[in-house]
């Protein structure tokens, strides 16, 4: 997504209860599961860092947490101000709800919740970045799509291969390298130029 298309998207999202989930993905690369499956115990506010652990599914008819992705997938990813701050104003909200909840409410200590306290259906936050997409009449949005719109803005702004590659859980730089080539040479070619420049040539 263009950075216009986010701000159309998160625009056009706002008014959908998972709207945190799609702003958290975009800001960190965290996989759709990976998201889901955070607890509290794994955000560590003081130095803005988020552990991940596993990643939520579905199977037949329970949600569970399974095992990460490959050996790579469990690791701590850095979160930037806006997404500790993200982070703050939702378990702030997410206390009043469970005020609301009262008993209903079911303690799993997840970050991202029903309005009970339950997991979130994996399925709910696709529907919700298609609906938003829809409202803001922008292309059909996938989640996926959100992680590679961030892999992507790292990459062109700078952010080293190594970081994004280690951010993002692939097993290896190379995979970073192949899915992204084409952001890896744009960012290159700007690179020589920043170079360039600041020497003078």
């Amino acid at each position: 997504l263009t950075t216009y298309e986010v701000r159309l998207l998160l625009t056009a999202a706002e008014s959908h209860r998972y709207a945190n989930v799609l702003r958290f993905i975009l800001g960190t690369g965290l996989r759709r599961g990976e998201a889901l499956a955070l607890r509290w115990v794994d955000i560590d506010f003081d130095n803005a860092t988020a552990k991940l652990r596993g990643s939520l599914t579905r199977r037949g008819s329970e949600l569970v947490i399974s095992g990460v992705k490959t050996k790579s997938s469990k690791r701590t990813v850095a979160l930037s101000e806006p997404m500790v701050e993200l982070l703050r104003r939702h378990k702030a909200q997410q206390a009043a709800e469970r005020l609301r909840a009262g008993s209903q409410w079911r303690d799993h200590s997840f970050v991202f919740t029903t309005v009970f306290g339950t997991p979130v259906e994996p399925q709910n936050i696709l529907r919700t970045v298609r609906e938003a997409a829809a409202s803001a009449g922008i292309k059909p949005v996938t989640v996926h799509a959100l992680r590679h719109t961030y892999a992507t803005a790292a990459l062109l702004n700078g952010v080293p291969i190594k970081v994004v590659s280690s951010n993002l859980g692939h097993a290896s730089i190379q995979i970073t390298a192949d899915t992204y080539g084409h952001v890896t040479d744009e960012a290159a070619r700007d690179g020589a130029t920043k170079v360039a420049e600041a020497l003078g040539l």
